[in-house]
């Protein structure tokens, strides 16, 4: 509470000191066993200098506190010093100005020390001069926290509706990944310790100027920091695009440049956003195993489903691979076939009963059953993909 950023260090420090009561005032020397003369130098009329009295009940100290506690809603009648700087500091406002109510004390109490020199010394300065200054010094504080800002008032009251009312400017990017130029490839790399250090992986992916996957690695290592984590999956990535295996082992940075030096590359950090499908081969190296493969259908659901979703990102053009490897076509066919059956009307010898059957079912299961079922089609007509079947 006592040390916020922005505000001076000297102010800080001289809080501090003043809330752990270790300023050489009179009150202080007493306490060390030197009795002398005591004497306000703040006061018309004179009275004992205590640490109270100079920052909290005298004439001056009353008038500056009231102006700021009440306009923040803080009641000063039967608070002591220690209690009104902590209402300061734990009062109920916005986030963006909790800094600014707990600077306020400082700013107070350090005005008021230097007027109490001032006297002391010969030269005299107004209350009003005092409120001023502590004023300016929270615009500046002001000035410094929210730096988009421009004309902040000075007033204390015009200071707080500002901040309330003030709505801060969001700041954002689109991140995405975006697919490499033509005749480039793409290769994004990730590594991941968890621990720091601790069980560590990494995540390798190349794919061509159209999206599609042409090799893809989630790999874990041994156990090390994030920084030499995304050092190894660099190295690995460049090791694959140059298709040639390490011959020696080397520390990995001094071989990262070697190698980039053997080729025609561009290395850019990227967030987490457009880095999805290194981040989730990294992942499931740890949490299932080693992955490996050179085409869509080798990466796991969550991998292809990353896959496409990058590719639709991409300018809303989009080329998926099928996610169904055999088409499920379903017909119509209706049968037709005499069973002999005893009818409730007639139960004569003779009797039969004849039964149309109309079902929906796979091409496949048609294929397999014809025969076994005795059924002949009569006609077939295409309805879409469906398993369910239909008797009637």
């Amino acid at each position: 509470m006592i040390w916020v950023k922005g505000l001076s260090f000297k102010i800080s420090f001289f809080m501090w000191k003043v809330w752990k009561a270790k300023l050489p005032l009179d009150d202080f020397m007493r306490r060390l066993g030197y009795f002398m003369p005591s004497r306000c130098w703040c006061c018309i009329d004179p009275q004992e200098e205590s640490l109270t009295h100079l920052f909290f009940t005298s004439h001056a100290a009353k008038i500056v506190w009231k102006y700021f506690l009440a306009r923040a809603g803080i009641k000063m009648e039967g608070l002591t010093l220690h209690q009104a700087i902590t209402r300061c500091w734990t009062a109920r406002v916005l986030p963006r100005m909790k800094p600014i109510m707990q600077a306020l004390p400082s700013c107070i109490i350090w005005e008021l020390w230097k007027r109490r020199n001032s006297y002391k010394y010969g030269e005299a300065i107004i209350i009003s001069r005092v409120i001023y200054q502590v004023s300016s010094s929270l615009q500046a504080l002001v000035r410094v926290r929210k730096l988009g800002l421009s004309n902040i008032p000075h007033k204390w009251h015009d200071l707080l509706n500002m901040l309330e009312n003030y709505t801060p400017r969001l700041s954002y990017e689109k991140v995405i990944w975006e697919m490499p130029r033509e005749g480039w490839v793409k290769v994004n790399t990730d590594g991941a310790s968890r621990g720091n250090p601790g069980r560590s992986s990494i995540g390798v992916c190349i794919r061509n100027e159209v999206g599609d996957v042409t090799y893809a690695l989630g790999r874990e290592i041994d156990e090390t920091i994030n920084t030499e984590a995304e050092s190894v999956a660099i190295l690995e990535a460049l090791r694959i695009c140059l298709w040639k295996p390490p011959w020696s082992i080397v520390d990995y940075m001094e071989e990262i440049w070697q190698l980039m030096s053997r080729g025609n590359f561009k290395v850019t950090h990227i967030f987490r956003e457009g880095n999805k499908l290194a981040d989730h081969l990294t992942n499931y190296a740890l949490d299932v195993g080693d992955i490996e493969g050179y085409d869509f259908w080798h990466l796991d659901s969550i991998g292809r489903r990353i896959v496409n979703e990058d590719k639709l990102q991409c300018n809303g053009y989009a080329s998926l691979p099928c996610l169904l490897k055999e088409s499920q076509i379903v017909v119509s066919v209706s049968f037709t076939q005499s069973i002999k059956r005893k009818s409730k009307a007639s139960r004569g010898p003779g009797a039969k009963q004849d039964i149309m059957l109309s079902s929906i079912c796979s091409c496949r299961f048609i294929r397999r059953n014809w025969v076994r079922l005795g059924l002949k089609p009569s006609h077939g007509k295409l309805l879409g993909f469906t398993r369910k079947v239909l008797v009637q």
